[in-house]
């Protein structure tokens, strides 16, 4: 009779328990629908909005670049990413999210010049004024060696500091993006 009452005991504890795990398992999960709404809605500075702005990123599909894609898009940038992984159901996903926001996408694989030139053709392609530039992408090797060298002199607006030969090794490949007409950036 006692392990009777002590087994019905222990049966409704663990009923008990199951429901109060999946009952927590959902208030969890809500909070973190809460935190991710606020976080990308009111991380922006106060009165700070991009209607209208155009924004390039590359490597904006995946980790901190695709966090700045939400954050961009939730302020109302139209954001164009370059990446090597196409993935179209985040780009239809970001598309849902941020319905005012436009997102466009384009291959870019930075260890390709052909790539960089390639992603840059396009989007000055679209002839938009670009407002900002986040340069987030991987500075992965090139997969070529004979590419590391820039196409040419570099252009005569390009300040001084971004002639030193560290931030050429480390920023070629963006700089390319950025040859030819610099009003059009």
């Amino acid at each position: 009779m006692l392990f009777r009452i002590i087994s019905a005991y222990m049966h409704f504890a663990v009923q008990f328990l199951k429901l109060y795990l999946v009952a927590a398992h959902q208030l969890f999960k809500e909070l973190g629908l809460r935190f991710k709404e606020w976080s990308v809605t009111d991380s922006a500075p106060q009165g700070y909005h991009t209607p209208g702005s155009v924004a390039v990123i590359s490597g904006g599909m995946h980790g901190i670049g695709y966090e700045v894609t939400r954050q961009l898009l939730a302020l109302g940038a139209h954001v164009i990413i370059g990446s090597p992984t196409s993935d179209p159901h985040k780009v239809l996903e970001l598309s849902a999210e941020f319905p005012k926001s436009k997102v466009t996408y384009f291959h870019l694989d930075l260890r390709s010049m052909k790539s960089v030139q390639d992603f840059a053709e396009r989007v000055l392609g679209l002839g938009v004024h670009i407002d900002m530039l986040v340069c987030n992408g991987n500075r992965g090797r090139l997969r070529d060696p004979h590419e590391r060298q820039l196409p040419g002199p570099l252009p005569a607006d390009v300040p001084p500091y971004a002639k030193a030969p560290s931030w050429i090794a480390c920023h070629q490949r963006h700089l390319l993006c950025a040859q030819g007409d610099p009003h059009q950036l």
